[in-house]
């Protein structure tokens, strides 16, 4: 056991004296979850612009407008008058003269819709359907009002049929529409915390693999295996140092984007730190043994710099952290499996946004231990054909 303790101490002696670790490791990831939790994090959806004209200015054109007010609405109110001296209006509804009249006989009151060239067609529907709302809320208001009134109820006084329209424009809403999640299940992250969960998986899979190769490609190079083979140190206990001492690099650069994170970020992860550290350890240990397999497999350091960083991008790309595989189709979920992106972020998804508990990361930690043994056996045995 201290032979293979001292492997791992070299591994981490020889990677803490690369300054360019520090970059690599620590600032580039904190600077991504920076990036791009700012840039895709919740924002509260903007208000659509409506103006309306009202050239009838009545009680019931004034109960019409109001109709259309709602959270997503911003509205203005303008005068004919006021019409032409305001630039740029997106959308206009415009109340024609004469709109009360017309209902109160029973006629047609035709109201104009504008919309400004270029302006954005899905605003447009919402506001349209807002306004389709508002021409219900008012017709639903008079065909009530004149069923418990009588049949000439627009002829009653101002005040009266004020008060009685107001009355029903207050009262609650007949049918209440409730929506909530069935389950337990929660939405995808977004913001930062998103973006740390998936940073955390892509720089560690790619800074502990990258390490793991140049080294390994660089020793090659050098014949430090050959003379290490000299050495009373077994094959078993070289390769499970350098796999202990990457996935110590790794729980290392875990902690401190975790600590991060949590400090900087306010990203919660989860209540539950035995199952995290065990899946950060699972995925520490298909990342070192990928590190392993791509040093066993490619000849130089070169090859080593420029391979071993794309290919865990890659991964990373097909496995959820640029995007949830959640939001994506059913054979792209799939598909995205074949990486160990993929099942550390069914992990990180399961125990910290969906509220799964520990159970969540017990079949990611499976599937990435199997992904650490099949790429540590073939690494071994490419090394052993190359010294």
């Amino acid at each position: 056991m201290r032979r293979i303790l001292a492997v791992a101490r070299g591994v981490l002696l020889m990677e803490a004296k690369d300054r360019s670790n520090l970059f690599w490791m620590l600032a580039l990831p904190l600077a991504f979850i920076a990036l791009f939790g700012g840039m895709f994090r919740a924002r509260e959806a903007p208000k659509i612009a409506i103006a309306v004209v009202d050239a009838d200015s009545t009680f019931l054109s004034r109960a019409f407008t109001d109709a259309l007010a709602s959270e997503r609405i911003a509205l203005r109110r303008l005068t004919p008058a006021e019409r032409d001296t305001v630039p740029r209006l997106g959308r206009t509804v415009t109340i024609p003269r004469g709109f009360a009249d017309s209902l109160a006989a029973g006629n047609r009151a035709a109201l104009t819709w504008e919309s400004r060239k270029g302006s954005d067609a899905e605003n447009d529907l919402s506001a349209k359907v807002q306004v389709y709302r508002g021409i219900a809320r008012v017709l639903a208001a008079l065909a009530e009002i004149d069923t418990l009134e009588g049949e000439h109820v627009l002829a009653v006084s101002d005040t009266a049929f004020a008060r009685r329209y107001g009355e029903l424009a207050a009262r609650p809403d007949l049918v209440q529409v409730s929506v909530s999640t069935a389950g337990r299940g929660r939405a995808v992250p977004t913001g930062f915390a998103g973006s740390a969960q998936a940073m955390l998986v892509l720089f560690l899979l790619m800074t502990t693999s990258m390490s793991g190769a140049v080294t390994l490609t660089l020793e090659k190079q050098n014949r430090v295996l050959a003379r290490v083979a000299a050495m009373p140190l077994s094959r078993a206990q070289l390769i499970a140092g350098k796999i202990l001492g990457l996935l110590a690099l790794a729980l290392v650069q875990s902690a401190v984007i975790v600590a991060a994170g949590r400090l900087l970020f306010g990203v919660s992860w989860g209540s539950s730190v035995p199952a995290l550290l065990a899946l950060l350890i699972a995925l520490g240990l298909a990342a070192a043994a990928l590190g392993l397999f791509l040093g066993g497999l490619l000849r130089s350091p070169e090859q080593a710099g420029a391979v071993a960083w794309l290919i865990p991008l890659l991964l990373g790309a097909i496995g959820g952290t640029w995007w949830p595989l959640e939001i994506t189709p059913h054979w792209m979920q799939v598909l995205g499996h074949v990486s160990p992106a993929a099942w550390a972020m069914d992990g990180l998804h399961g125990l910290i946004a969906f509220g799964r508990g520990p159970s969540a990361v017990v079949v990611p930690c499976a599937m990435l231990l199997l992904y650490a043994a099949v790429l540590s056996y073939f690494g071994a045995r490419w090394l052993e054909v190359r010294e």
